[in-house]
């Protein structure tokens, strides 16, 4: 068993303009790496890499494009802060998100039952760092637009923790297309 995730990868360009807005590293703050910076679709938890990314090539859809729009921060535990890049609304990509969760729920995946929220950790805060940083990330940030982006793949990782944060392995690439002939 092995923690599993399905995720959207972006390219260098996209990955290097994403670490060009995070906020200067701090005690309390760690940043997310190039590898860490991709639009998680499901989070799967402890199962088998096999049995998923045979469920995953099931998967049929056109190839689409998104948005990153904007920046934001989610409340976390223990007042933490989690720093992210917004992903514009977008109809295509809730299909993906949909059509990933029917694929996975052959192998019994239960999806989250919250709503679906799209976006990027750009950095994890922890209680120590002061609320100036964050609304400065926010203000310097909100104009944040990167439109056009290919999504051709879906990406199955799998995550090990390590005291320096998550390491991920690709278990199985998935190239989006309609399998029509």
């Amino acid at each position: 068993m092995a923690r599993l995730f399905v995720a959207v990868d972006f390219s260098a360009d996209i990955v290097s303009r994403l670490e060009q807005c995070q906020p200067p590293e701090r005690p309390g703050m760690r940043l997310s790496s190039a590898e860490q910076l991709h639009l998680t679709l499901h989070f799967l938890g402890d199962v088998s890499p096999q049995r998923m990314a045979a469920a995953l090539r099931m998967l049929r859809m056109e190839p689409l494009s998104l948005t990153i729009r904007g920046v934001g921060s989610f409340e976390g535990k223990d007042r933490t802060a989690i720093l992210w890049a917004g992903i514009q609304e977008n109809p295509s990509l809730l299909e993906l998100h949909r059509k990933v969760a029917e694929c996975l729920a052959v192998e019994g995946f239960q999806p989250e039952t919250r709503p679906f929220s799209p976006h990027i950790t750009v950095a994890r805060c922890g209680p120590q760092v002061p609320n100036g940083v964050i609304q400065t990330f926010l203000t310097d940030h909100a104009d944040l637009y990167l439109p056009d982006i290919p999504v051709d793949r879906v990406n199955l990782y799998s995550s090990t923790l390590t005291s320096r944060g998550p390491r991920y392995q690709s278990e199985q690439v998935v190239q989006l297309s309609s399998g029509r002939s």
